[in-house]
């Protein structure tokens, strides 16, 4: 598969999977030694941010499956 049609996404969900495919792409063609070895934990980017009040898991997932 060569396109991944992504019409009528919005641009953020477009612009997110792209970046997957472009991290996938550079796993792959990493050299062998460089890649990480599977199961290992990845850094996952992280944004400063404030907490305004604590949140339960349900409030959190309240909307969860409403469409």
């Amino acid at each position: 598969m060569k396109t991944i049609d992504v019409e009528g996404l919005p641009e953020p969900v477009a612009q997110a999977l792209h970046q997957v495919v472009r991290t996938l792409r550079e796993q792959m063609h990493a050299p062998r030694e460089a890649r990480k070895p599977e199961g290992r934990p990845v850094q996952l980017r992280e944004w400063p941010g404030k907490v305004i009040e604590p949140l339960t898991r349900e409030e959190m997932y309240d909307d969860a499956g409403r469409i």
